[in-house]
Protein backbone atom coordinates (compact mmCIF):
# COMPACT_ATOMS: atom_id res chain seq x y z
CA UNK A 1 0.00 0.00 0.00
CA UNK A 2 2.84 2.31 0.83
CA UNK A 3 4.36 1.47 -2.47
CA UNK A 4 1.15 2.31 -4.21
CA UNK A 5 1.01 5.80 -2.51
CA UNK A 6 4.57 6.49 -3.49
CA UNK A 7 3.74 5.52 -7.05
CA UNK A 8 0.76 7.94 -7.16
CA UNK A 9 2.81 10.76 -5.65
CA UNK A 10 5.53 10.19 -8.15
CA UNK A 11 3.00 10.29 -10.95
CA UNK A 12 1.61 13.64 -9.68
CA UNK A 13 5.08 15.12 -9.40
CA UNK A 14 5.85 13.96 -12.90
CA UNK A 15 2.62 15.55 -14.13
CA UNK A 16 3.44 18.81 -12.37
CA UNK A 17 6.90 18.77 -13.84
CA UNK A 18 5.43 18.24 -17.27
CA UNK A 19 2.91 21.08 -16.69
CA UNK A 20 5.69 23.41 -15.52
CA UNK A 21 7.65 22.66 -18.62
CA UNK A 22 4.68 23.29 -20.88
CA UNK A 23 3.24 26.34 -18.91
CA UNK A 24 6.41 28.27 -18.55
CA UNK A 25 6.64 31.18 -16.07
CA UNK A 26 2.85 31.47 -15.40
CA UNK A 27 2.66 27.97 -13.97
CA UNK A 28 3.40 28.98 -10.32
CA UNK A 29 0.63 31.70 -10.37
CA UNK A 30 -1.88 29.27 -11.81
CA UNK A 31 -1.03 26.65 -9.23
CA UNK A 32 -1.39 29.33 -6.47
CA UNK A 33 -4.89 30.42 -7.66
CA UNK A 34 -5.94 26.76 -7.87
CA UNK A 35 -4.82 26.34 -4.34
CA UNK A 36 -6.45 29.67 -3.18
CA UNK A 37 -9.65 30.38 -5.25
CA UNK A 38 -10.27 33.78 -3.48
CA UNK A 39 -7.11 35.14 -5.08
CA UNK A 40 -8.46 34.51 -8.60
CA UNK A 41 -9.45 37.73 -10.59
CA UNK A 42 -13.13 38.73 -11.10
CA UNK A 43 -14.57 38.05 -14.56
CA UNK A 44 -14.42 41.24 -16.77
CA UNK A 45 -17.62 43.54 -16.79
CA UNK A 46 -18.41 45.80 -19.76
CA UNK A 47 -20.65 48.89 -19.39
CA UNK A 48 -22.03 51.10 -22.16
CA UNK A 49 -24.20 54.22 -21.46
CA UNK A 50 -26.54 56.13 -23.74
CA UNK A 51 -26.79 59.10 -24.22
CA UNK A 52 -23.64 59.76 -22.18
CA UNK A 53 -22.83 63.46 -22.43
CA UNK A 54 -25.59 65.44 -24.12
CA UNK A 55 -26.95 68.99 -24.45
CA UNK A 56 -30.74 69.15 -24.10
CA UNK A 57 -33.49 71.71 -24.28
CA UNK A 58 -35.12 72.96 -21.11
CA UNK A 59 -38.05 70.77 -20.07
CA UNK A 60 -36.97 67.88 -22.29
CA UNK A 61 -37.52 64.21 -21.33
CA UNK A 62 -34.35 62.05 -21.39
CA UNK A 63 -34.13 58.22 -21.44
CA UNK A 64 -30.89 56.76 -20.01
CA UNK A 65 -30.07 53.25 -21.30
CA UNK A 66 -27.30 51.11 -19.77
CA UNK A 67 -25.84 48.03 -21.56
CA UNK A 68 -24.04 45.59 -19.19
CA UNK A 69 -22.07 42.45 -20.04
CA UNK A 70 -20.18 40.09 -17.73
CA UNK A 71 -22.51 40.17 -14.71
CA UNK A 72 -26.09 39.57 -13.75
CA UNK A 73 -26.17 42.34 -11.19
CA UNK A 74 -28.48 45.35 -11.84
CA UNK A 75 -26.63 48.60 -12.42
CA UNK A 76 -27.29 51.71 -10.34
CA UNK A 77 -27.84 55.23 -11.65
CA UNK A 78 -25.90 57.68 -9.50
CA UNK A 79 -26.71 61.43 -9.72
CA UNK A 80 -24.91 64.27 -8.06
CA UNK A 81 -26.66 66.92 -5.98
CA UNK A 82 -25.55 69.48 -3.42
CA UNK A 83 -25.73 66.81 -0.71
CA UNK A 84 -23.55 64.38 -2.70
CA UNK A 85 -24.23 61.32 -4.79
CA UNK A 86 -27.52 59.48 -4.67
CA UNK A 87 -28.30 56.25 -6.46
CA UNK A 88 -31.28 54.32 -7.72
CA UNK A 89 -31.33 50.80 -9.11
CA UNK A 90 -32.16 50.48 -12.80
CA UNK A 91 -34.79 48.10 -14.06
CA UNK A 92 -34.52 46.02 -17.22
CA UNK A 93 -35.50 47.94 -20.31
CA UNK A 94 -38.72 47.17 -22.12
CA UNK A 95 -36.80 46.48 -25.32
CA UNK A 96 -33.29 45.27 -26.10
CA UNK A 97 -32.81 47.61 -29.05
CA UNK A 98 -29.13 48.44 -29.57
CA UNK A 99 -27.82 45.59 -27.35
CA UNK A 100 -24.72 43.65 -28.40
CA UNK A 101 -23.99 39.96 -27.87
CA UNK A 102 -23.95 39.10 -24.17
CA UNK A 103 -25.29 42.51 -23.02
CA UNK A 104 -28.27 43.06 -20.81
CA UNK A 105 -30.21 46.37 -21.17
CA UNK A 106 -31.41 48.55 -18.31
CA UNK A 107 -33.18 51.91 -18.58
CA UNK A 108 -34.66 54.86 -16.68
CA UNK A 109 -36.58 57.91 -17.95
CA UNK A 110 -36.04 61.39 -16.46
CA UNK A 111 -38.83 63.82 -17.33
CA UNK A 112 -39.00 67.63 -17.61
CA UNK A 113 -35.29 68.26 -17.16
CA UNK A 114 -34.76 71.95 -16.40
CA UNK A 115 -31.40 71.85 -14.62
CA UNK A 116 -28.05 70.25 -15.53
CA UNK A 117 -27.60 66.64 -14.33
CA UNK A 118 -24.24 64.95 -13.58
CA UNK A 119 -24.54 61.16 -13.50
CA UNK A 120 -22.59 57.86 -13.65
CA UNK A 121 -23.34 54.14 -13.62
CA UNK A 122 -22.03 51.60 -11.07
CA UNK A 123 -22.10 47.81 -11.44
CA UNK A 124 -20.54 45.81 -8.65
CA UNK A 125 -17.22 47.57 -7.96
CA UNK A 126 -16.99 49.17 -11.38
CA UNK A 127 -18.07 52.73 -12.28
CA UNK A 128 -18.28 54.66 -15.50
CA UNK A 129 -16.88 58.12 -15.93
CA UNK A 130 -19.18 61.03 -14.92
CA UNK A 131 -21.52 62.10 -17.72
CA UNK A 132 -23.42 65.40 -18.04
CA UNK A 133 -26.89 66.30 -19.32
CA UNK A 134 -26.46 70.03 -20.04
CA UNK A 135 -29.67 72.08 -20.33
CA UNK A 136 -29.54 74.78 -22.93
CA UNK A 137 -30.41 78.24 -21.56
CA UNK A 138 -33.35 79.23 -23.80
CA UNK A 139 -34.11 82.89 -24.52
CA UNK A 140 -36.43 84.32 -21.89
CA UNK A 141 -37.95 87.73 -21.28
CA UNK A 142 -36.57 89.92 -18.52
CA UNK A 143 -39.00 92.80 -19.10
CA UNK A 144 -41.21 94.66 -21.58
CA UNK A 145 -41.39 98.25 -22.76
CA UNK A 146 -44.33 99.38 -24.88
CA UNK A 147 -44.71 102.56 -26.93
CA UNK A 148 -48.04 103.73 -28.35
CA UNK A 149 -48.18 106.12 -31.30
CA UNK A 150 -51.83 107.16 -31.58
CA UNK A 151 -53.61 108.27 -34.77
CA UNK A 152 -53.08 111.98 -35.37
CA UNK A 153 -56.81 112.80 -35.37
CA UNK A 154 -57.14 111.72 -31.71
CA UNK A 155 -54.85 114.55 -30.56
CA UNK A 156 -53.15 112.15 -28.13
CA UNK A 157 -49.40 112.34 -27.63
CA UNK A 158 -47.24 109.22 -27.96
CA UNK A 159 -46.77 107.27 -24.71
CA UNK A 160 -44.03 104.89 -23.62
CA UNK A 161 -43.78 102.91 -20.39
CA UNK A 162 -42.49 99.73 -18.77
CA UNK A 163 -44.96 96.85 -18.61
CA UNK A 164 -45.26 93.57 -16.77
CA UNK A 165 -46.65 91.77 -19.83
CA UNK A 166 -46.93 92.48 -23.54
CA UNK A 167 -50.73 92.88 -23.46
CA UNK A 168 -51.85 95.76 -25.71
CA UNK A 169 -54.90 98.08 -25.53
CA UNK A 170 -55.21 101.25 -27.64
CA UNK A 171 -57.54 103.00 -30.12
CA UNK A 172 -57.88 101.42 -33.53
CA UNK A 173 -55.18 102.63 -35.88
CA UNK A 174 -52.55 102.97 -33.16
CA UNK A 175 -49.01 101.73 -33.87
CA UNK A 176 -47.57 99.89 -30.89
CA UNK A 177 -43.90 99.00 -30.52
CA UNK A 178 -42.98 96.15 -28.15
CA UNK A 179 -39.43 95.99 -26.84
CA UNK A 180 -38.65 92.66 -25.13
CA UNK A 181 -35.62 92.55 -22.85
CA UNK A 182 -34.00 89.09 -22.86
CA UNK A 183 -31.27 87.12 -21.09
CA UNK A 184 -29.25 86.62 -24.28
CA UNK A 185 -28.73 87.99 -27.76
CA UNK A 186 -31.64 87.51 -30.15
CA UNK A 187 -31.17 86.86 -33.84
CA UNK A 188 -34.82 86.90 -34.92
CA UNK A 189 -38.22 87.77 -33.47
CA UNK A 190 -41.78 87.44 -34.70
CA UNK A 191 -45.27 88.19 -33.39
CA UNK A 192 -47.74 85.36 -34.08
CA UNK A 193 -51.46 86.27 -34.14
CA UNK A 194 -54.21 83.74 -33.47
CA UNK A 195 -56.22 85.15 -36.40
CA UNK A 196 -53.77 87.07 -38.52
CA UNK A 197 -50.52 86.98 -40.42
CA UNK A 198 -47.24 87.01 -38.45
CA UNK A 199 -45.40 90.28 -37.95
CA UNK A 200 -41.64 90.10 -38.21
CA UNK A 201 -39.45 91.95 -35.74
CA UNK A 202 -35.73 92.48 -35.22
CA UNK A 203 -33.28 91.10 -32.68
CA UNK A 204 -30.39 92.61 -30.78
CA UNK A 205 -27.74 91.95 -28.17
CA UNK A 206 -30.15 92.42 -25.28
CA UNK A 207 -33.59 91.74 -26.70
CA UNK A 208 -36.00 92.18 -29.59
CA UNK A 209 -38.24 94.89 -31.07
CA UNK A 210 -41.56 94.38 -32.87
CA UNK A 211 -43.91 97.04 -34.34
CA UNK A 212 -47.59 96.04 -34.09
CA UNK A 213 -50.46 97.73 -35.96
CA UNK A 214 -53.60 97.69 -33.78
CA UNK A 215 -56.59 96.99 -36.03
CA UNK A 216 -58.83 94.47 -34.27
CA UNK A 217 -59.10 92.41 -31.09
CA UNK A 218 -56.88 89.32 -31.14
CA UNK A 219 -54.42 87.20 -29.17
CA UNK A 220 -50.76 86.79 -29.98
CA UNK A 221 -47.48 85.15 -28.94
CA UNK A 222 -43.90 86.33 -29.36
CA UNK A 223 -41.38 83.92 -30.85
CA UNK A 224 -37.70 84.58 -30.06
CA UNK A 225 -34.75 82.84 -31.74
CA UNK A 226 -31.23 83.23 -30.37
CA UNK A 227 -28.04 83.18 -32.41
CA UNK A 228 -27.59 79.43 -31.86
CA UNK A 229 -31.01 78.78 -33.35
CA UNK A 230 -32.75 78.03 -30.07
CA UNK A 231 -36.34 79.24 -29.83
CA UNK A 232 -38.68 80.31 -27.09
CA UNK A 233 -42.34 81.34 -27.40
CA UNK A 234 -43.71 83.94 -24.98
CA UNK A 235 -47.39 84.47 -24.28
CA UNK A 236 -50.16 84.32 -25.17
CA UNK A 237 -50.99 88.01 -24.79
CA UNK A 238 -54.19 89.99 -25.39
CA UNK A 239 -54.59 92.71 -28.01
CA UNK A 240 -57.60 95.03 -27.63
CA UNK A 241 -58.44 97.53 -30.34
CA UNK A 242 -60.58 100.24 -28.70
CA UNK A 243 -63.21 101.49 -31.17
CA UNK A 244 -63.83 105.21 -31.71
CA UNK A 245 -67.25 105.94 -30.25
CA UNK A 246 -69.57 108.12 -32.36
CA UNK A 247 -70.22 111.67 -31.16
CA UNK A 248 -73.28 112.74 -29.17
CA UNK A 249 -75.52 115.71 -30.02
CA UNK A 250 -78.05 117.58 -27.87
CA UNK A 251 -80.37 120.32 -29.16
CA UNK A 252 -81.38 122.80 -26.45
CA UNK A 253 -83.47 125.13 -28.62
CA UNK A 254 -85.85 125.36 -30.40
CA UNK A 255 -88.10 122.76 -28.83
CA UNK A 256 -89.17 119.54 -30.55
CA UNK A 257 -92.10 121.41 -32.12
CA UNK A 258 -91.93 125.19 -32.12
CA UNK A 259 -93.56 128.11 -33.91
CA UNK A 260 -91.55 130.36 -36.19
CA UNK A 261 -91.01 133.86 -34.79
CA UNK A 262 -92.54 136.91 -36.49
CA UNK A 263 -89.12 137.94 -37.87
CA UNK A 264 -88.95 134.59 -39.76
CA UNK A 265 -85.88 133.32 -37.93
CA UNK A 266 -84.94 130.59 -35.45
CA UNK A 267 -82.01 130.37 -33.06
CA UNK A 268 -80.46 126.92 -32.76
CA UNK A 269 -78.61 126.12 -29.54
CA UNK A 270 -76.83 122.76 -29.60
CA UNK A 271 -74.00 120.93 -27.85
CA UNK A 272 -71.89 117.98 -29.01
CA UNK A 273 -69.27 115.71 -27.41
CA UNK A 274 -66.82 113.11 -28.74
CA UNK A 275 -64.09 110.97 -27.17
CA UNK A 276 -61.47 112.33 -29.59
CA UNK A 277 -63.01 115.59 -30.77
CA UNK A 278 -65.96 117.00 -32.72
CA UNK A 279 -64.95 118.41 -36.12
CA UNK A 280 -68.23 119.65 -37.64
CA UNK A 281 -71.80 120.60 -36.78
CA UNK A 282 -74.32 120.03 -39.59
CA UNK A 283 -77.93 121.02 -40.24
CA UNK A 284 -80.14 118.69 -42.28
CA UNK A 285 -83.61 120.01 -43.20
CA UNK A 286 -86.54 119.75 -45.55
CA UNK A 287 -89.07 122.48 -46.36
CA UNK A 288 -92.53 121.14 -47.17
CA UNK A 289 -92.01 118.14 -49.50
CA UNK A 290 -88.83 119.43 -51.13
CA UNK A 291 -85.46 117.63 -51.33
CA UNK A 292 -83.51 117.21 -48.09
CA UNK A 293 -80.62 119.67 -47.82
CA UNK A 294 -77.54 119.70 -45.60
CA UNK A 295 -75.66 122.80 -44.46
CA UNK A 296 -72.46 123.08 -42.46
CA UNK A 297 -73.00 125.23 -39.39
CA UNK A 298 -69.54 125.04 -37.82
CA UNK A 299 -66.02 123.67 -38.46
CA UNK A 300 -63.54 122.89 -35.69
CA UNK A 301 -60.06 122.40 -37.19
CA UNK A 302 -58.34 120.91 -34.15
CA UNK A 303 -61.39 119.05 -32.88
CA UNK A 304 -63.02 119.67 -29.51
CA UNK A 305 -64.22 117.05 -27.07
CA UNK A 306 -67.03 119.39 -26.04
CA UNK A 307 -68.50 121.92 -28.45
CA UNK A 308 -71.45 124.30 -28.14
CA UNK A 309 -72.88 126.44 -30.95
CA UNK A 310 -75.44 129.18 -31.37
CA UNK A 311 -76.74 129.58 -34.93
CA UNK A 312 -79.23 132.14 -36.20
CA UNK A 313 -81.25 130.45 -38.93
CA UNK A 314 -82.91 132.91 -41.34
CA UNK A 315 -86.10 131.43 -42.79
CA UNK A 316 -87.35 134.30 -44.95
CA UNK A 317 -85.93 132.87 -48.18
CA UNK A 318 -88.13 129.76 -47.91
CA UNK A 319 -91.33 131.75 -48.73
CA UNK A 320 -93.31 129.93 -46.08
CA UNK A 321 -97.07 130.08 -46.00
CA UNK A 322 -99.25 129.83 -42.91
CA UNK A 323 -99.44 126.16 -41.96
CA UNK A 324 -96.08 125.23 -43.55
CA UNK A 325 -93.49 123.24 -41.59
CA UNK A 326 -89.71 122.72 -41.70
CA UNK A 327 -88.35 119.38 -40.50
CA UNK A 328 -84.73 119.49 -39.38
CA UNK A 329 -81.97 117.65 -37.52
CA UNK A 330 -78.67 118.83 -36.09
CA UNK A 331 -75.65 116.53 -36.60
CA UNK A 332 -72.18 116.17 -35.05
CA UNK A 333 -69.23 114.75 -37.04
CA UNK A 334 -66.03 113.38 -35.51
CA UNK A 335 -62.60 113.21 -37.13
CA UNK A 336 -62.12 109.43 -37.32
CA UNK A 337 -59.36 109.04 -39.90
CA UNK A 338 -59.08 105.26 -39.49
CA UNK A 339 -62.58 104.01 -40.29
CA UNK A 340 -63.95 107.28 -41.66
CA UNK A 341 -65.82 110.15 -39.96
CA UNK A 342 -68.87 109.19 -37.91
CA UNK A 343 -72.00 111.37 -37.83
CA UNK A 344 -74.69 111.40 -35.16
CA UNK A 345 -78.00 113.15 -35.85
CA UNK A 346 -80.43 114.54 -33.32
CA UNK A 347 -84.08 113.59 -33.24
CA UNK A 348 -86.23 115.11 -35.98
CA UNK A 349 -87.67 118.49 -34.96
CA UNK A 350 -90.23 120.80 -36.52
CA UNK A 351 -90.58 124.51 -36.99
CA UNK A 352 -94.15 125.56 -37.78
CA UNK A 353 -95.49 128.67 -39.42
CA UNK A 354 -98.88 128.76 -37.61
CA UNK A 355 -101.88 129.71 -39.66
CA UNK A 356 -104.18 132.52 -38.67
CA UNK A 357 -106.92 129.95 -38.10
CA UNK A 358 -104.77 128.06 -35.59
CA UNK A 359 -103.85 131.26 -33.78
CA UNK A 360 -107.47 132.43 -33.56
CA UNK A 361 -108.71 128.99 -32.48
CA UNK A 362 -106.28 129.00 -29.58
CA UNK A 363 -107.40 132.56 -28.78
CA UNK A 364 -111.01 131.45 -28.43
CA UNK A 365 -110.13 128.96 -25.70
CA UNK A 366 -108.01 131.52 -23.92
CA UNK A 367 -110.77 134.17 -24.11
CA UNK A 368 -113.23 131.82 -22.44
CA UNK A 369 -110.74 131.10 -19.65
CA UNK A 370 -109.99 134.83 -19.17
CA UNK A 371 -113.71 135.76 -19.01
CA UNK A 372 -114.35 133.02 -16.42
CA UNK A 373 -111.41 134.24 -14.34
CA UNK A 374 -112.55 137.90 -14.42
CA UNK A 375 -116.12 136.97 -13.50
CA UNK A 376 -114.80 135.08 -10.46
CA UNK A 377 -112.73 138.12 -9.50
CA UNK A 378 -115.78 140.37 -9.90
CA UNK A 379 -117.88 138.13 -7.68
CA UNK A 380 -115.18 138.08 -4.99
CA UNK A 381 -114.74 141.85 -5.08
CA UNK A 382 -118.50 142.35 -4.64
CA UNK A 383 -118.48 139.98 -1.66
CA UNK A 384 -115.59 141.92 -0.13
CA UNK A 385 -117.45 145.18 -0.69
CA UNK A 386 -120.53 143.84 1.10
CA UNK A 387 -118.49 142.62 4.04
CA UNK A 388 -116.81 146.01 4.28
CA UNK A 389 -120.21 147.76 4.37
CA UNK A 390 -121.38 145.46 7.17
CA UNK A 391 -118.18 146.03 9.10
CA UNK A 392 -118.47 149.82 8.67
CA UNK A 393 -122.05 149.82 10.07
CA UNK A 394 -120.98 147.72 13.05
CA UNK A 395 -118.12 150.08 13.85
CA UNK A 396 -120.41 153.11 13.51
CA UNK A 397 -122.94 151.55 15.87
CA UNK A 398 -120.65 150.14 18.55
CA UNK A 399 -117.89 152.73 18.29
CA UNK A 400 -115.29 150.01 18.85
CA UNK A 401 -113.37 147.33 16.84
CA UNK A 402 -113.29 143.83 18.31
CA UNK A 403 -110.66 141.15 17.67
CA UNK A 404 -113.04 139.26 15.41
CA UNK A 405 -113.65 142.40 13.35
CA UNK A 406 -109.93 142.92 12.91
CA UNK A 407 -109.63 139.34 11.66
CA UNK A 408 -112.38 140.05 9.16
CA UNK A 409 -110.45 143.10 7.90
CA UNK A 410 -107.37 140.89 7.40
CA UNK A 411 -109.45 138.40 5.36
CA UNK A 412 -110.63 141.28 3.17
CA UNK A 413 -107.03 142.30 2.59
CA UNK A 414 -106.03 138.72 1.65
CA UNK A 415 -108.96 138.60 -0.76
CA UNK A 416 -107.76 141.78 -2.45
CA UNK A 417 -104.28 140.24 -2.93
CA UNK A 418 -105.78 137.09 -4.45
CA UNK A 419 -107.82 139.16 -6.90
CA UNK A 420 -104.68 141.04 -7.93
CA UNK A 421 -102.84 137.73 -8.60
CA UNK A 422 -105.68 136.51 -10.82
CA UNK A 423 -105.65 139.75 -12.82
CA UNK A 424 -101.88 139.40 -13.29
CA UNK A 425 -102.38 136.06 -15.01
CA UNK A 426 -105.08 137.39 -17.34
CA UNK A 427 -102.93 140.42 -18.25
CA UNK A 428 -99.94 138.19 -19.00
CA UNK A 429 -102.08 135.98 -21.25
CA UNK A 430 -103.34 139.01 -23.17
CA UNK A 431 -99.76 140.19 -23.72
CA UNK A 432 -98.82 136.80 -25.16
CA UNK A 433 -101.87 136.85 -27.43
CA UNK A 434 -100.96 140.25 -28.80
CA UNK A 435 -97.46 138.93 -29.62
CA UNK A 436 -98.87 135.89 -31.46
CA UNK A 437 -101.33 137.94 -33.49
CA UNK A 438 -98.65 140.43 -34.49
CA UNK A 439 -96.58 137.56 -35.98
CA UNK A 440 -99.33 136.66 -38.45
CA UNK A 441 -99.39 139.27 -41.22
CA UNK A 442 -102.79 138.11 -42.50
CA UNK A 443 -104.74 139.16 -39.39
CA UNK A 444 -106.30 142.55 -38.84
CA UNK A 445 -104.33 145.06 -36.81
CA UNK A 446 -107.55 146.12 -35.09
CA UNK A 447 -107.58 142.89 -33.09
CA UNK A 448 -104.07 143.50 -31.82
CA UNK A 449 -104.98 147.08 -30.85
CA UNK A 450 -108.05 145.94 -28.89
CA UNK A 451 -106.05 143.33 -27.03
CA UNK A 452 -103.47 145.96 -26.12
CA UNK A 453 -106.26 148.27 -24.84
CA UNK A 454 -107.60 145.45 -22.68
CA UNK A 455 -104.12 144.80 -21.36
CA UNK A 456 -103.75 148.45 -20.39
CA UNK A 457 -107.15 148.47 -18.68
CA UNK A 458 -106.32 145.38 -16.62
CA UNK A 459 -102.98 146.89 -15.67
CA UNK A 460 -104.79 150.02 -14.47
CA UNK A 461 -107.21 147.93 -12.39
CA UNK A 462 -104.58 145.83 -10.66
CA UNK A 463 -101.87 148.47 -10.30
CA UNK A 464 -104.04 151.48 -9.45
CA UNK A 465 -107.62 150.71 -8.36
CA UNK A 466 -106.90 147.47 -6.50
CA UNK A 467 -103.67 148.78 -5.06
CA UNK A 468 -105.43 151.93 -3.84
CA UNK A 469 -108.21 149.92 -2.16
CA UNK A 470 -105.65 147.64 -0.47
CA UNK A 471 -103.76 150.66 0.88
CA UNK A 472 -106.95 152.16 2.31
CA UNK A 473 -107.86 148.87 3.95
CA UNK A 474 -104.41 148.69 5.54
CA UNK A 475 -104.89 152.27 6.82
CA UNK A 476 -108.22 151.29 8.34
CA UNK A 477 -106.55 148.47 10.27
CA UNK A 478 -104.04 150.93 11.73
CA UNK A 479 -106.68 153.42 13.00
CA UNK A 480 -107.28 153.17 16.69
CA UNK A 481 -110.40 155.36 17.10
CA UNK A 482 -113.80 154.13 15.86
CA UNK A 483 -114.38 157.40 13.98
CA UNK A 484 -111.19 157.09 11.96
CA UNK A 485 -111.87 153.40 11.30
CA UNK A 486 -115.39 154.17 10.02
CA UNK A 487 -114.06 156.87 7.67
CA UNK A 488 -111.31 154.57 6.29
CA UNK A 489 -113.83 151.81 5.59
CA UNK A 490 -116.08 154.23 3.70
CA UNK A 491 -113.11 155.27 1.50
CA UNK A 492 -112.37 151.57 0.88
CA UNK A 493 -115.94 151.08 -0.35
CA UNK A 494 -115.56 153.95 -2.83
CA UNK A 495 -112.39 152.43 -4.28
CA UNK A 496 -114.16 149.09 -4.54
CA UNK A 497 -116.89 150.73 -6.63
CA UNK A 498 -114.23 151.85 -9.09
CA UNK A 499 -112.75 148.34 -9.28
CA UNK A 500 -116.14 146.76 -9.94
CA UNK A 501 -116.98 149.20 -12.74
CA UNK A 502 -113.65 148.63 -14.49
CA UNK A 503 -113.99 144.85 -14.18
CA UNK A 504 -117.49 144.92 -15.68
CA UNK A 505 -116.21 147.03 -18.58
CA UNK A 506 -113.26 144.69 -19.14
CA UNK A 507 -115.49 141.60 -19.22
CA UNK A 508 -117.76 143.16 -21.82
CA UNK A 509 -114.79 144.15 -23.98
CA UNK A 510 -113.40 140.59 -23.79
CA UNK A 511 -116.73 139.13 -24.86
CA UNK A 512 -116.87 141.52 -27.78
CA UNK A 513 -113.26 140.65 -28.73
CA UNK A 514 -114.08 136.94 -28.57
CA UNK A 515 -116.93 137.44 -31.03
CA UNK A 516 -114.71 139.40 -33.46
CA UNK A 517 -111.97 136.73 -33.29
CA UNK A 518 -114.49 133.98 -34.04
CA UNK A 519 -115.65 135.87 -37.12
CA UNK A 520 -112.05 136.48 -38.17
CA UNK A 521 -111.24 132.77 -37.74
CA UNK A 522 -114.13 131.77 -40.00
CA UNK A 523 -112.95 134.26 -42.62
CA UNK A 524 -109.38 132.97 -42.44
CA UNK A 525 -110.47 129.34 -42.83
CA UNK A 526 -112.30 130.19 -45.99
CA UNK A 527 -109.31 132.16 -47.32
CA UNK A 528 -106.88 129.30 -46.57
CA UNK A 529 -109.08 126.80 -48.39
CA UNK A 530 -109.18 129.10 -51.38
CA UNK A 531 -105.38 129.54 -51.37
CA UNK A 532 -104.73 125.80 -51.23
CA UNK A 533 -107.19 125.13 -54.03
CA UNK A 534 -105.36 127.65 -56.19
CA UNK A 535 -101.98 126.14 -55.26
Amino acid sequence: QRGRWLAVSGGVLALLALTGVLGGSRTPMVIQRIARPASAPVAPVRIRVEPGNREIEGGETVSIRVFVAGTLRHPKLMTRSREGWTNVSLDPAASADGARSGERVYARTIRNVKEDIAYKIRVADQETPVFALSVRDLPRATGYRIRYEYPAYTGLKAEEAQAITADLAAPRGTRATIEVGTNRAIADAALLFDHGSPVEGSGGDHGARIAVPIRQDDRFSIRLTDRRGRRAVLGPFELRAIPDRPPTITVLAPGPVDDIAHDMSATILAGATDDHGVRQILLRYRVREETVKVERLHDEKAGARELAIRYGWLLGSFSLLPGDEIEYQVGAVDGNAVDGPQTTWSDTRRLRFPSATEILSSMERERNESIDTLEDVLKNVRDLQQKSEDLSRDVGRTRELSWEQRQELQKNLDGQQQAKDQLDKVAERLSEDAEKLSQSPGLKNELVQKIEELHQLLTQIKDQSLLKSMQRLQEAMKKMTPQEMERALQNFQLSQDEVIKNLERTIEMLKQLRMEEMLEAASERAAEMERRQIA
